[in-house]
């Protein structure tokens, strides 16, 4: 499969579909960052080997072949720096799962929160969507604040909701409706079209 842009915020930071060859790449970046990562991440200690990112890309194919959500790594000028993913929770509902990660070099450059509002738009318009939800872990404060920003509704806490390092973190569940994201970003649809190749 051709590599493809999927989004983009116009002045070098990419959401590009994944490839066998970026294996080695993503390992090496996931396993320096294991400590950071491991914190919120459940399937950060599972990846133990680059046998354990090679299955994952072919998982997510398969996901992408079967129209179950798609994964893409992000790229800033030319240099990987993470990744972003959309999961379907319901396609007769229109419903998906939106999640990402940073290394910890490019954090707090506004990376995300810039990546995401392309994505969102990516999510909508090319996946139908009616509903995109986003959890972080209540913990993790910068997340939480990414999906306030970009205009997701608080909804709830789950308490104990995900096992991560033999503990159970409480999850804040937000989401953003299409007709909401319309209303908040009339041109999103334009800029998220000129902004694909």
């Amino acid at each position: 499969m051709a590599v493809r842009v999927l989004c983009s915020t116009g002045d070098g930071l990419e959401l590009r579909t994944l490839h066998r060859g970026l294996a080695a790449r993503i390992f090496q970046t996931v396993d320096a960052e294991r400590g950071q990562l491991g914190r919120w991440l459940p399937w950060v200690h599972a990846t133990q080997g680059l046998p354990d990112t090679v299955k994952f890309i072919q998982n997510a194919r398969d996901l992408f072949l079967h129209g179950e959500g798609i994964h893409g790594a992000i790229w800033d000028q030319d240099e990987f720096v993470g990744m972003m993913a959309l999961r379907m929770v319901s396609k007769a509902d229109r419903i998906g799962n939106v999640g990402y990660w940073l290394c910890a070099r490019a954090q707090g450059r506004g990376i995300i929160t810039r990546l995401l509002g392309n994505f969102v738009g990516y999510c909508f318009e090319e996946w139908k969507l009616h509903r995109l939800e986003l959890q972080c872990a209540a913990a993790n404060e910068r997340s939480c604040r990414v999906a306030e920003r970009l205009g997701f509704r608080h909804e709830g806490l789950l308490r104990g909701a995900r096992l991560i390092n033999g503990a159970y973190l409480d999850m804040n569940l937000f989401s953003l409706l299409e007709p909401e994201w319309r209303a908040r970003a009339p041109q999103a649809a334009t800029n998220n079209a000129t902004s694909r190749r």
